[in-house]
């Protein structure tokens, strides 16, 4: 919780149950109004969202080993970009069955996004241009079918551009590639 703080990252801790038992103060700002907890469980005004969003942290939390994650859920928001929920299971919370935090909700809000510095990623892991464009685009939330139409490359081009980069990057999911970028967004726009 301390390292997704000090980066302002928005995270809910989920119990085996699902039910929200703690958020950082940047996931408590965004949780009002359209998307909200209510009943400690993680609901948007629509019940469409609401529903996808409880049989994805479902997926992750009861997958039977290691780490999990799920693609994110779009949220709508009235007016607004949808909110954008990532369930993820971390293998260190996995490890334990007993423990109190059994999954995370890391929440992007797309309107609230800055990339992150392109040569920062090219340098500080060795990223090609185009692979630190593609990692930074997914960054805010945009779909790899979108980022690999934006740069004119087709969509089994982006996918292999994203095996090199978390390769490059010492991670195996698109939930980890935001977390990483968000803090790296942070401090490269200070």
């Amino acid at each position: 919780m301390d390292a997704f703080e000090l980066s302002n990252t928005a995270v809910a801790l989920l119990n085996r149950q699902g039910d929200v038992y703690e958020m950082n103060p940047a996931a408590q700002a965004l949780l009002h109004g359209d998307v909200r907890i209510c009943g400690r469980k993680i609901v948007s005004f629509d019940p469409a969202a609401s529903s996808a969003l409880g049989r994805a942290i479902s997926q992750v939390m009861w997958r039977p080993t290691g780490a999990a994650t799920a693609p994110p859920v779009a949220l709508p928001r009235i007016g607004r970009s949808p909110l954008l929920a990532y369930p993820a299971r971390l293998s260190a919370v996995a490890a334990n069955a007993l423990a109190d935090c059994q999954a995370i909700v890391i929440f992007v809000d797309p309107e609230e996004r800055h990339n992150a510095p392109e040569a920062l990623l090219q340098s500080g892991f060795a990223l090609t241009q185009t692979e630190a464009k593609l990692a930074s685009r997914l960054a805010t939330g945009a779909s790899l079918d979108d980022v690999s139409d934006e740069l004119m490359i087709s969509k089994q081009t982006g996918r292999t551009h994203l095996k090199r980069i978390f390769a490059k990057m010492g991670i195996g999911r698109q939930s980890e590639l935001v977390a990483l970028l968000s803090v790296m967004a942070r401090y490269g726009s200070r």
